[in-house]
C-alpha cells in the first residue's frame, strides 16, 4: 500500500504541529504540506497532489465551510476531514453536506483523530458518537424538522450565512464582516436580514443576542 498523502490546514502553529504529529503517527499517513491560510491552501492544493485533507474550518477568522466543494473541485477525490473548535452538529452537518468526510472536535484526544483518518481513507463516514445518529439523520433529508425551535432553524441558515451567524457572535461589525469575507458591507446586511428571517428574529438585538450565546455554548474554555 502507497502512503496517503495529507495536507493540514490550520492557522495556529501549536495546533498545527500537533496535528501533523497525529497524521505522521498513522502508519501508511504522512503530511506532504501545511497551509496556514486559505490563499495558501489552495495554492498548495494546486500545486501539490493530496490524497487527504485536514481542515480546520476556520482560518485566520475565514470559515471555509462553503468552500469544501471548492477545494474538491480542485482535487477531486481527496478525502476530507473537518476540525473545528466549536463541537456543534450543525458545523458537522455542514461539512458532511459540502462533500467533507468527517468531523472531529478539537477537544479530541488523539486516538479519536487517528479513528477519524483511517475510517475517511477507507471510504467510511466519521462523526464523533454522541452526534452521529442525529447528523446522519438530518443528512440523509437535507436537515432537521423545520421550524421547531430557533436551534432547529439554524439548519436553515446556507454554509456562508452561518458563516456570518458566527462572526456576529464575536460581536464582529458589518464592516469587519465584509472585509474578512472579501464581500461589500451591502451583501453582509443582506445575508443578515436573510438570517433573521430564517432564525426568526423580530429585531437585530435578538439576532446578535442568539449569536454571542450559540458561540459562547460551543468554544470550548481556554
Amino acid at each position: 500500500m502507497s502512503r496517503v498523502r495529507v495536507v493540514v490546514a490550520e492557522d495556529h502553529p501549536l495546533m498545527r504541529t500537533a496535528l501533523i504529529h497525529a497524521v505522521n503517527a498513522v502508519p501508511d499517513f504522512h503530511v506532504v504540506g501545511e497551509a496556514e491560510s486559505r490563499s495558501i491552501l489552495f495554492q498548495m492544493l494546486f500545486e501539490f497532489p493530496a490524497d487527504s485533507l485536514v481542515l480546520n474550518l476556520c482560518l485566520q477568522d475565514v470559515c471555509l465551510l462553503d468552500h469544501i466543494p471548492d477545494l474538491l473541485k480542485v482535487r477531486p477525490g481527496m478525502k476530507i476531514l473537518a476540525v473545528s473548535a466549536y463541537d456543534d452538529e450543525r458545523l458537522a452537518f455542514h461539512s458532511l453536506l459540502g462533500g467533507a468526510r468527517g468531523f472531529v472536535s478539537k477537544t479530541a484526544d488523539a486516538s479519536e483523530f487517528k479513528r477519524a483518518l483511517r475510517a475517511i481513507w477507507a471510504g467510511e463516514t466519521y462523526l464523533p458518537e454522541q452526534m452521529k445518529s442525529r447528523v446522519e439523520g438530518w443528512l440523509s433529508s437535507k436537515g432537521p424538522v423545520r421550524g421547531r425551535t430557533r436551534r432547529d432553524r439554524i439548519f436553515l441558515l446556507t454554509a456562508k450565512e452561518m458563516e456570518i451567524f458566527r462572526l456576529l457572535g464575536e460581536w464582529r461589525s458589518t464592516v469587519e464582516i465584509a472585509g474578512m469575507l472579501h464581500i461589500s458591507p451591502k451583501t453582509v446586511e443582506v445575508h443578515r436580514i436573510h438570517i433573521k428571517e430564517k432564525l426568526g428574529c423580530p429585531a437585530l438585538a435578538d439576532l446578535l443576542r442568539f449569536a454571542v450565546n450559540w458561540v459562547k455554548e460551543k468554544r470550548p474554555p481556554l
